[in-house]
């Protein structure tokens, strides 16, 4: 039996990774899924390192136990992978926070699986470690956007590596075009703030917007825009380490878009909506970096491999 440890928020992008995991999985093995969020959430921090300490004299309670991130380790398992997403508690996180974080991975000797090359890069310099992109949403991997609807979309949370001040003054400074925000809500009278959605939902914003404003200056992955690159929905990013690992290169970055006065230029955002064949190129190449397919069989592969051991 594999079982797939949470521990985070319903609807965040941890608990959707696991939730995905998941459903990749269940054809292939005999899996489940268990969210300790919601037990835990008052004092997880404290009870992630409980569990560490006591990680020896904890009893075997099943074949093969995957952690959705560090938090999640909170039993013991014949077998153990821990998944690592980003290293933002330590590079955003408070004091404590980064104590935790240090403390975490003092009595962190399972196997890990990185999410980007960028992430494990800034965690490990050991190039052999594995990566394993996340799975998306099924239908982000079978639909094509052709015609929006007449809003911008951003979809992001309300932490530092996401610049939200950089969002605020295009907003602000584009009070004549609308924009749909998706993750942490906020009230502006140009923006439509719908809070945390199901996934349906949040593919139905994304089939309609008109292009995705993808502006955080940091990520371990970057969900929105691999799933607006996977449907073909026109992108604006900036140019970092993790928007090219994933995304690839970009026809504008935000800097040819946005202004100095925070003003969205609309002829180029037109020739970038227009521009049909860059779109589905781009979408063939992101498909063929982050096909299902392969991602089933990496996974597929480890776990034999950690059984084995």
């Amino acid at each position: 039996m594999i079982k797939i440890v949470d521990n985070s928020v319903e609807g965040s992008g941890i608990n959707n990774y696991s939730k995905f995991l998941l459903e990749f999985l269940k054809d292939r093995y005999e899996v489940e899924y268990e969210n300790i969020y919601y037990k835990n959430k008052d004092h997880f921090y404290i009870n992630a390192v409980k569990s560490r300490l006591k990680y020896s004299l904890s009893r075997a309670e099943g074949d093969l136990g995957i952690f959705s991130n560090f938090l999640a380790v909170d039993r013991r398992f014949k077998h153990e992978i821990l998944v690592v997403h980003d290293t933002f508690l330590w590079k955003y996180g408070s004091l404590y926070q980064k104590a935790f974080f240090f403390m975490l991975n003092i009595f962190n000797n399972m196997e890990r699986v990185y999410v980007s090359r960028t992430t494990r890069d800034r965690y490990t310099y050991n190039k052999e470690e594995r990566v394993i992109y996340p799975f998306l949403y099924e239908s982000f991997y079978h639909a094509r956007h052709f015609h929006g609807q007449g809003y911008v979309l951003t979809d992001y949370g309300n932490y530092p590596n996401k610049d939200p001040e950089y969002y605020m003054k295009v907003y602000k400074n584009n009070d004549d075009m609308k924009f749909v925000k998706l993750g942490f809500p906020i009230e502006m009278h140009n923006l439509f703030s719908p809070g945390f959605i199901e996934m349906s939902e949040i593919f139905y914003n994304y089939m309609n917007a008109d292009f995705l404003l993808f502006l955080s200056r940091d990520e371990g992955f970057g969900y929105p825009m691999a799933q607006a690159g996977l449907i073909g929905l026109p992108v604006v990013l900036r140019d970092n380490e993790i928007t090219r690992e994933i995304y690839g290169e970009a026809k504008y970055y935000d800097n040819d878009v946005i202004g100095d006065n925070f003003k969205i230029n609309r002829e180029i955002i037109q020739d970038l909506i227009e521009d049909r064949q860059y779109l589905q190129d781009k979408r063939n190449e992101i498909l063929e970096r982050i096909n299902p397919f392969l991602q089933i069989e990496k996974w597929s592969d480890l776990i034999n491999q950690v059984m084995k051991e």
